[in-house]
């Protein structure tokens, strides 16, 4: 980036510099962007904002979206680890199919109700059981999964869940988990976030058998 601010003044006049001023160094750019802006929302704002003009233009649609995951090797050292129990808790995959069934049941009855007949039984619950596992976790990198898939590196990694629209190709949704989530897990809730700060119309969702309960 510092060399390209340096030959190209388009660079030089979108970032207020004369020909003799002198480019930031990498080092600055680099801890900026480590530092400057950690925790911060700028990034996704300014993605969201490119994305939300993609939309007005007529460049993204929204009516198939096309979403997979690639993994990203975590700095973290495979000899200092440790075994930790963790909650594992139902996924929305398996959430809605249930909810749906319970809103289903709640309209049979009000009907049953209207035309005076008896309630249909006991309302459906939501079954909440704990269930725990163990896992492997990083002392160096707490936040990173370990993953072991057949064709894919083992090792502590991230995953990095993207989103594209069809139409052109034009990345709408990017979303960063521990590289041991399974691709289904955070896939309903990323959709919602599509249709929520975009209103995409989707009808259409293309995936491997990653996102696959069966």
């Amino acid at each position: 980036m510092e060399q390209e601010v340096k030959l190209n003044l388009a660079y030089r006049w979108f970032l207020g510099l004369d020909l003799a001023e002198t480019v930031p160094d990498h080092s600055t750019i680099s801890q900026n962007r480590r530092r400057r802006f950690k925790n911060s929302p700028l990034f996704q704002e300014i993605f969201d904002t490119i994305v939300s003009r993609c939309v007005a233009e007529g460049l993204v649609t929204g009516e198939v979206i096309v979403t997979d995951s690639t993994h990203i090797r975590a700095s973290a050292s495979r000899q200092r680890v440790e075994k930790v129990w963790v909650e594992k808790t139902p996924t929305e995959y398996m959430q809605t199919p249930e909810q749906e069934a319970q809103r289903l049941e709640a309209e049979l009855q009000n009907r049953r109700e209207a035309a005076g007949k008896k309630k249909c039984g006991k309302k459906r619950q939501l079954q909440k059981r704990k269930v725990m596992h163990e896992v492997v976790s990083s002392k160096t990198d707490p936040d990173a999964g370990y993953m072991n898939r057949p064709g894919k590196p083992t090792g502590f990694h991230y995953l990095s869940h993207t989103s594209l629209d069809a139409k052109r190709g034009i990345i709408t949704d990017v979303h960063v988990t521990a590289g041991n989530v399974n691709d289904h897990i955070p896939f309903v809730e990323r959709v919602k976030v599509l249709k929520r700060k975009l209103r995409l119309p989707i009808q259409a969702i293309g995936a491997d058998k990653g996102y696959d309960l069966t």
